[in-house]
């Protein structure tokens, strides 16, 4: 018992389904989509992968109950494979929700890291936004950089870079703007970080 397409056709080509066979069931139609998806869910096991094979053993499993509620007395060889083609598709359904877990959290993982990378984005910007408008850059830094860290206790490689920009002091008889330069550069680090 399996969910092939091939295998159900074997079936219909018992000298006692061939009525069956000449009816149509629908069944193989279901068959070939679970195939597809399976597919598509072993090239990249995703949250929609899942899913969509998800739907598709959901599929099967209905037209299965169509076709043993219509013909269940008449071919009941047929029908009763049916009933196993049905069970191995709740099975199926189950371990690829199971499966697809992993894939959930990492999708999750993936957002929040996301959102944290654009979080130390804006808040480089704010920065440079101060360092070039000429204000109050320590007082920024103050409120900004505690942020920073936090985002660097999930996003281990921003950690030096902060360090460079914590540890930015005026140089003595430097020119007039290395300092904001020095600003900008670091930021500039951060932000592609």
């Amino acid at each position: 018992m399996s969910l092939k397409d091939s295998d159900w056709k074997n079936v219909l080509k018992e000298p006692k389904n061939l009525g069956l066979r000449a009816v149509g069931t629908g069944v193989g139609k279901t068959l070939e989509a679970v195939r597809v998806a399976e597919e598509k869910y072993h090239e990249r096991i995703t949250t929609a992968s899942a899913k969509e094979l998800e739907r598709a053993l959901d599929a099967v499993k209905a037209q299965c109950d169509a076709v043993i509620a219509k013909h269940g007395k008449l071919y009941t060889t047929a029908c009763n494979y049916l009933k196993t083609v049905k069970q191995e598709a709740e099975n199926r359904k189950q371990a690829v929700e199971k499966e697809s877990e992993k894939a959930k959290e990492q999708e999750f993982e993936e957002r929040r890291i996301g959102g944290l990378v654009e979080m130390m984005k804006a808040l480089c910007a704010d920065v440079k936004t101060t360092v070039n408008a000429g204000g109050n850059v320590n007082q920024t830094l103050a409120q900004v950089i505690p942020r920073m860290e936090h985002i660097a206790t999930d996003i281990p490689k921003y950690k030096p870079v902060i360090e460079k920009l914590k540890s930015i002091k005026p140089l003595p008889n430097a020119a007039p703007g290395s300092l904001k330069s020095q600003y900008l550069k670091v930021l500039d680090d951060l932000s592609r970080a």
